[in-house]
């Protein structure tokens, strides 16, 4: 069933389609701002309670454990060097009563 050009404008009302289609504006949304957004704020707030509760303490820590690392090593040293000059004593020590 073959229908005239005017028919089928009129059962498909194409003019007022034509009409429509001719008044619609096409613009793009505003786009807010990163800073505005609330998940950015989550986020901020999410790594300062990381930096406070982990990094931080972890940091301190380091830093203690080095303090502690230093002050055995100094330690250490002077153990080895009062270990050295009591063999030295006691090496004198033998030589004098061996004589």
């Amino acid at each position: 069933m073959f229908l005239c050009r005017k028919n089928a404008y009129e059962i498909t009302n194409f003019d007022k389609s034509k009409e429509k289609l001719a008044n619609i504006k096409f613009e793009l949304p505003e786009v807010p701002n990163l800073e505005n957004i609330n998940v950015n704020r989550f986020s901020k707030k999410r790594d300062e309670k990381i930096l406070e509760e982990i990094i931080t303490p972890k940091d301190n820590m380091i830093t203690e454990l080095y303090q502690d690392n230093i002050f055995l090593r100094q330690e250490i040293l002077r153990k080895s060097k009062m270990f050295e000059k009591t063999e030295k004593y006691q090496k004198e020590r033998e030589k004098n009563y061996e004589r």
